[in-house]
């Protein structure tokens, strides 16, 4: 029997909605492990590839282990309006009971749920809080490839030097690219292959952004922990693409825009350009103004200018509206170079050297 207060039931239950059974049905559950000792109770789940657990200070009577149905456990919790509950294990089910609730719910053998991989000696480790995770995350992540028959442009690209105690993550989907390099405490080299996931189930706890993660990697695995939250993950196979041969050194040829002008510029004009076939902008760069216009079809026009300060010849882009929009969302600063390269990528620069963003030109 154990008790515990539920309010952090919405971490709870973020562990539940991780638990798949598509690659064994058994993952449709999730682990509890109640330690009298320990006074704690951890919630496990997994969903083949990885695992996630979430551990929390409880009053534990008794040691006891089960399983129960993912997907019920977190219904059940959000229904309670209590300030904590209470299970009572017996053979075959719990009995919780919170306020004037009470319910039961059917269990399952501990034993039958597999025990979940483990690190035991790390080849690179990485030191970093959850603000700095998020960063990298809110950065990089909108450039992942979905579903590309290209599988490694499918992950985060995380590369770890220990020589300058640095993390560069990398995403591209082949369209664009954000790459950022952040100074962390880091032990080892190596580049891998990160599934985007780990780092969403991580900032989906809600977690204060001082809290301190430690990251290990070995061979296949990758482990990010923190005090009472650990989630395991397989590393992707392959190899990355050399995305220095892309990225173009800032030349003397470019615009500066205000960013936050253009920003608001761009996301009005992107939601007409959602209307065409090919949602796509044309910026056409003078002496002093950028002129951004809708690709349209037909007799259609939405244009808009703006001033600038123009560092090169006349030229026209042409940008998909919403790698443009996304790529903007991500600048910060008052103002945002861009680097016209011919039919080459795009590059846009802002306050944050250690960031690398690039577009693909479409054409116009």
């Amino acid at each position: 029997m154990f008790t515990f207060p539920l309010n952090d039931k919405a971490r709870i239950q973020c562990v539940c909605n991780h638990a798949d059974g598509k690659v064994n049905p058994i993952f449709s559950n999730v682990l509890i492990n109640a330690s009298a000792s320990s006074g704690s109770i951890t919630f496990s789940a997994s969903n083949g590839a990885q695992h996630n657990s979430f551990t929390l200070n409880a009053a534990v009577e008794e040691d006891c282990q089960f399983t129960l149905d993912a997907g019920r456990l977190a219904t059940v919790l959000g229904a309670l309006n209590g300030d904590s509950v209470k299970f009572i294990s017996k053979d075959d089910h719990v009995v919780a009971r919170s306020g004037k609730s009470r319910l039961k719910l059917e269990t399952g053998e501990a034993v039958d749920y597999p025990e979940p991989p483990t690190i035991e000696q790390a080849l690179t480790t990485v030191s970093c809080t959850v603000a700095d995770l998020g960063g990298l995350f809110s950065y990089a992540s909108y450039a992942v490839a979905k579903k590309d028959v290209r599988y490694y442009l499918n992950y985060l690209n995380m590369t770890v030097n220990d020589d300058d105690q640095s993390l560069i993550v990398c995403a591209t989907d082949g369209h664009r690219l954000s790459q950022l390099r952040h100074s962390l405490r880091c032990t080892g080299n190596g580049s891998y292959l990160v599934p985007l996931s780990m780092f969403t189930a991580l900032l989906a706890q809600g977690l204060n952004p001082d809290t301190p993660v430690t990251i290990k990697i070995h061979e296949s695995m990758i482990c990010a922990q923190c005090p009472d939250t650990m989630i395991i993950s397989t590393l992707g196979d392959g190899m990355y693409p050399d995305v220095k041969r892309v990225i173009p050194a800032k030349g003397a040829n470019f615009v500066t825009l205000k960013l936050n002008e253009f920003k608001s510029l761009v996301k009005r004009l992107h939601s007409v350009a959602a209307l065409e076939k090919y949602s796509s902008l044309r910026l056409e760069i003078d002496a002093t103004t950028v002129n951004v216009s809708v690709a349209s079809s037909g007799n259609n026009a939405f244009s808009e200018e703006m001033d600038a300060e123009v560092h090169c010849e006349p030229v026209t882009l042409g940008l998909n509206a919403s790698y443009l929009a996304d790529a903007l969302a991500r600048q910060s600063g008052d103002y945002v170079r861009i680097y016209p390269n011919g039919n080459a990528a795009v590059l846009l620069c802002c306050d944050v050297d250690e960031l690398t963003t690039l577009i693909m030109p479409t054409r116009v």
